[in-house]
């Protein structure tokens, strides 16, 4: 009888773990370069204002679009 394996092995190169393997450099993510803080607090923003967004769309389907500030 012949036994199959169950899984194959996979070799990975370095160049796919994206610098998350046993021999990455240390990441510079604690200190931001500027380009990096700008990109983030762009991200940030659009994020937030498209909350915002969903926020009121869900509250005109609700018929609350006073929240609670008259309750």
């Amino acid at each position: 009888m012949n036994a199959r394996p169950l899984a194959r092995q996979i070799e990975l190169e370095p160049a796919s773990l994206n610098g998350h393997g046993p021999d990455a450099a240390p990441s510079s993510a604690a200190e931001p370069s500027a380009p990096d803080a700008v990109e983030f607090e762009e991200l940030y923003d659009r994020v937030l204002s498209r909350l915002r967004r969903d926020l009121v769309v869900e509250r005109e389907r609700r018929g609350d679009l006073a929240g609670s500030y008259f309750h």
